[in-house]
């Protein structure tokens, strides 16, 4: 299409079209300008995305013969989203592609976060020689290695010196954060990628002192300072700096510790490398293994306090890989080792085990149990069904990753409707399948979610209106999203995705209108725009922004172009508010997904707020 237009020298004119993104994937737009004998054209690639929420469950398993699984069709779901993928494979490792991914492509920052992507990346890198996995990234793994080691090291805090921030931009160390990134760092200087000597022996240092009975007073009680103790001698140990001393101290007192803080003990007396630390190590998995729960060929270890350890990232499926990791260290041959690996496989929630943690952990002690146990080559024939249609048949024969995979519609499944997996082998070795199932609602209303979390949101005009769908181009609002909590949590993030035709404003920039910023901070105080010019915002800054833009205790805020984040590491139970101010950008009209608050590291513990739609006029 064209439109005419009128324009004086040197002049400037808007020319609008109307479009509508009908589908997602990538559009590409031409605009060409004809004047007389002069022209010009400019070419665009838009990326459209839809933001109907997907939601994903997942089965997973492995058969000797013979299994079958059920699948049912949710009511008010779209007949045009998802479908069933099947994937079977000859070994259990071709099964941990997804937690890898989950770790890789995890949105956040923080130095645990990244720290566990870069183990991430170590497994790609070492799964890749040893079985081919994922051969697409294996030219470039290196250059992101190198860059994850990169952003660890600009985490360093000033003070105490060694130790690493928790998030960019924090002037002090946290002891949790360099204890886990200096395990990483380890293991990446371990695997030959260049780490700084000086960064292991200044972490040493400051991971002994934290060490001091002294610094009891800092903590709640004795077993929370024996918990960090117990997670410090773990990671000494590992970059050869063993302390006998504190280890045997802690040791007294093992009974008092969570089972997770049991299993760094188990470790820092492995590091050791003696008999005796040897057998203590054997003694603490010993009594771990005596509390699993045994059903069939898999194990679980019911860890009712997890839980509330959450602020040094425990969850139960990271205590089971601990316990894993550190039965294969005293005894690969321990019959129990196969089972609670088994248990972990089946722990999984759509590939993964829920927080950067847990997979860390799960990833490490299951490629190491693999390693292991698929000694002998498979050799089968198998087939699988979805009711009574074939969907792929094939062989396995010698070592491999290769998946096979079939794929079928959300038409073939009635809702409601049980339709039952049958999956079929015959001959030497396991069969490992993952079923995952996507499915959309079928309205674009989501009038959100409360899974542990409240979470509201409302868009606040300068004239205090959070009744408005519509704004004109160029318009700010504030976006204050409020947070109740029952209880207390640990490692919370709030993410809100923008509306496309949406941009949040970062006022820490010269370019920011000096009178939005009044309004806006005299809107915040519930006063009128006029009256902010006497009112004394010392307390917050010159201009009163500091008491909302960072976030009601906000550790940590975020601006992408998508999406607008807050990260709190300690929630106290009750109302939280975190505000950032926004500007209409783009006309049109545009989708709104809810936002979402998760524990991170128990992000089934959630909450999302309605969803809907913008006008820009």
């Amino acid at each position: 299409t064209s439109r005419g237009v009128h324009l004086i020298a040197g002049g400037a004119s808007e020319v609008v079209w109307r479009v509508r993104a009908d589908r997602s994937g990538d559009a590409r737009v031409t605009l060409s300008v004809r004047a007389g004998s002069d022209q010009d054209a400019v070419r665009r690639s838009l990326a459209v995305i839809e933001r109907t929420p997907i939601d994903t469950v997942s089965a997973f398993g492995s058969t000797a013969d013979r299994a079958v699984e059920g699948l049912q069709r949710p009511a008010g779901t779209r007949a045009d989203r998802g479908g069933l993928k099947i994937e079977v494979t000859s070994s259990g490792v071709a099964g941990l592609e997804d937690g890898i991914a989950y770790l890789v492509g995890y949105p956040y920052g923080c130095a645990e976060q990244v720290s566990s992507r870069l183990l991430a990346l170590l497994y790609v890198e070492h799964l890749g020689k040893v079985f081919g996995l994922l051969p697409d990234r294996q030219a470039s793994i290196g250059a992101e290695i190198e860059a994850a080691v990169g952003r660890l090291l600009a985490l360093r805090a000033n003070w105490p010196q060694g130790t690493f921030a928790m998030w960019s931009g924090r002037e002090s160390g946290s002891i949790l954060a360099t204890a886990w990134v200096l395990t990483v760092l380890h293991e990446a200087d371990q695997r030959g990628h260049s780490v700084p000597a000086g960064v292991f022996a200044a972490g040493a240092q400051a991971l002994t002192a934290s060490l001091d009975s002294k610094r009891i007073r800092e903590y709640a009680d004795a077993v929370h300072f024996d918990t960090d103790r117990a997670m410090v001698l773990d990671v000494l140990g590992k970059i050869g700096k063993a302390d006998a001393g504190y280890t045997a101290e802690l040791w007294e007192r093992r009974a008092d510790l969570p089972a997770f803080a049991q299993m760094h003990l188990a470790g820092a007396l492995i590091a050791q490398g003696d008999p005796l630390g040897r057998t203590r190590a054997g003694t603490l998995v010993e009594e771990l293994a005596g509390k699993l729960r045994v059903s069939g060929e898999s194990a679980w270890l019911s860890d009712p306090d997890a839980d509330a350890w959450s602020g040094w990232w425990s969850n139960e499926s990271r205590t089971n890989a601990m316990l894993l990791d550190r039965m294969l260290q005293i005894d690969a041959s321990n019959p129990l080792a196969g089972r609670l690996a088994r248990g972990l496989l089946r722990a999984r929630v759509d590939g993964h085990w829920g927080s950067t943690q847990a997979d860390a952990h799960a990833l490490g002690a299951l490629s190491r149990y693999f390693e292991v146990v698929e000694e002998v080559p498979p050799a089968f024939d198998f087939a699988v069904f979805v009711g009574e249609r074939r969907v792929t048949q094939g062989r396995f024969k010698g070592r491999t990753l290769a998946i096979q995979s079939a794929a079928v519609g959300q038409e073939a499944f009635a809702v409601g409707a049980l339709m039952p997996v049958q999956f079929k082998k015959v001959g030497l070795g396991t069969l490992y399948y993952a079923m995952r199932y996507a499915y959309a609602p079928a309205t674009e209303v989501d009038s959100g979610r409360n899974a542990g979390f409240l979470l509201r949101r409302a868009v606040v005009d300068l004239n205090g209106r959070t009744d408005r769908k519509e704004f004109e181009r160029g318009e700010h609002v504030l976006v204050v999203l409020t947070v109740l909590s029952g209880e207390a949590r640990s490692w919370v993030a709030v993410a809100d995705p923008l509306p496309a035709g949406m941009e949040a404003v970062d006022f820490e920039l010269t370019t920011a209108s000096q009178t939005v910023r009044r309004r806006i901070a005299a809107l915040s105080r519930g006063r009128s725009g006029d009256d902010s010019a006497n009112g004394d915002d010392s307390a917050n800054g010159e201009d009163g922004l500091g008491a909302w833009q960072a976030g009601d205790g906000a550790s940590f805020e975020e601006k992408t172009p998508r999406e607008v984040r807050f990260f709190v590491d300690r929630m106290a139970a009750g109302l939280h508010t975190f505000s950032y101010v926004a500007r209409a950008a783009t006309r049109g009209r545009f989708a709104s997904p809810g936002a979402r608050v998760e524990a991170m590291y128990n992000p089934e513990i959630f909450g999302r707020s309605a969803a809907s739609a913008v006008v820009v006029r």
